[in-house]
């Protein structure tokens, strides 16, 4: 059972995306207390090089403190002050293109679009530039577009424009083309199993339902790289365990898990205090099968959670112990599982999946009342939760209750059309109301 997280940011500014006409952005500082001294240091000297830096120079400190508040993550800061160095600076295709990048980290596509359109024409010959532009534009629904943009990358960066071009073919509804794109994003990187699901998709819209399995057996998280100078450069300058949570978090998206799990301890020894780094360590060794080692860094992250601001608290308070219920499960700890379930459900009524798992260790007790009871909740929770809908049913079907469990089924398989076992006991349970 994987864990599940939240993705949270140290801050919680949102600044404009660019500075009007001869105005700056104030680059907002983290709280005190909120970053590990070192990485506070830093930031101070930063600043104070911004604060000092004649006309001539301000555009480059504005620049290098975004490059700095990128490496750790502060996002907001980090728009500001690219917003600024681009600003001052126009035709510096660095700062333009930083201040894309930053703005898609932020969920920002409208704002990356901008700023990557600019980077495009300083520099029409960059790939990565183009490539990011196309990302932008696929976040904002713009396949067309961001067709374009992928097209201009193939021939630096075939892979990942082939994997972009897929995406958009697929977006159109052209999921034969969508087909030929992943394949040749595999030919070049086919070590890349993120291509896995939507050629998986592909093949299947296109009636290739074989091949669409061996693909899905295959898949991953391991990304499609692409040389990118400019982002991979955010870090140098960094020190500190911000700068290892940073490193971490790349091996992640490369599928280089044992090196995110060498970088994450070393972000933790730098600070044993960050929750955050607790966390993303724990996460990374369930992914690779250490169940123990993960427990235990979230119980360790625990009374980390009393330093977190309210809402960042409450909501990963929530997803702490929903984890570790989940963990409790598989290592058989029925009782401590279902401890953690209840509080998870106590802090968040409507999380839906707690409720589904305590009704599952009840259907596993054999109390069908009782799991039943609970899969109500969860589906009141989340009227379209599949698993919900498919557990109720079972249910409702060993207690004898064949016609209350249709209307599950049905809606089973409005959301997963392909569930071949939501079929078969729709089938069943008609046939046994005397609907079939």
């Amino acid at each position: 059972m994987a864990l599940r997280f939240a993705i949270w940011g140290l801050l919680a500014w949102t600044a404009a995306a660019v500075p009007a006409a001869g105005e700056l952005l104030p680059v907002p500082r983290p709280p005190a207390g909120s970053v590990e001294a070192v990485v506070a240091q830093e930031l101070a000297a930063a600043h104070a090089a911004v604060d000092a830096a004649g006309r001539d120079e301000l555009a480059g400190a504005y620049g290098e403190l975004g490059r700095l508040c990128a490496a750790y993550e502060l996002w907001d800061a980090a728009a500001a002050a690219f917003a600024n160095a681009h600003q001052l600076a126009p035709e510096d295709f660095a700062w333009a293109y930083l201040l894309g990048y930053v703005e898609g980290q932020r969920s920002r596509p409208q704002a990356a679009v901008a700023a990557l359109e600019t980077a495009t024409r300083l520099r029409p010959g960059d790939a990565a530039a183009w490539l990011r532009l196309g990302e932008a534009h696929l976040a904002l629904g713009d396949a067309r577009a961001a067709r374009r943009a992928f097209e201009r990358a193939r021939r630096d960066a075939p892979a990942a424009a082939h994997f972009g071009l897929g995406r958009a073919a697929a977006r159109l509804g052209d999921h034969a083309a969508a087909a030929e794109h992943f394949e040749q994003a595999l030919r070049h990187q086919p070590a890349a199993s993120q291509v896995r699901v939507p050629l998986a998709m592909a093949y299947r819209r296109t009636g290739r339902a074989e091949e669409a399995r061996r693909q899905l057996a295959q898949r991953g998280e391991r990304r499609v790289g692409f040389d990118d100078p400019l982002v991979a450069g955010l870090a140098a300058g960094a020190r500190g365990g911000a700068l290892y949570k940073f490193r971490g978090d790349q091996a992640v998206l490369d599928g280089r898990l044992h090196d995110a799990v060498a970088d994450y301890r070393r972000a933790v020894a730098a600070d044993p205090t960050s929750f955050f780094y607790r966390k993303s360590l724990a996460l990374t060794l369930n992914r690779l099968g250490d169940a123990r080692a993960a427990a235990a860094e979230l119980e360790a992250a625990e009374p980390l959670l009393a330093s977190l601001d309210p809402a960042q608290r409450d909501a990963e308070a929530v997803e702490l112990h929903y984890a570790l219920g989940a963990l409790a499960v598989n290592r058989g700890d029925a009782a401590a599982a279902r401890a953690r379930f209840e509080t998870a459900v106590a802090l968040d009524p409507s999380y839906a999946d707690a409720w589904l798992q305590l009704g599952n260790l009840e259907g596993r007790a054999g109390r069908l009342e009782a799991a039943l009871a609970y899969f109500d909740r969860a589906v009141e929770a989340d009227p379209d939760h599949a698993p919900a809908r498919l557990q109720r049913a079972t249910t409702l079907m060993d207690l004898g209750r064949f016609a209350a469990a249709i209307p599950d089924l049905e809606r089973r398989l409005d959301l997963q059309p392909q569930d071949p076992q939501a079929r078969q006991l729709l089938a069943i349970a008609r046939q046994r109301a005397g609907r079939g």
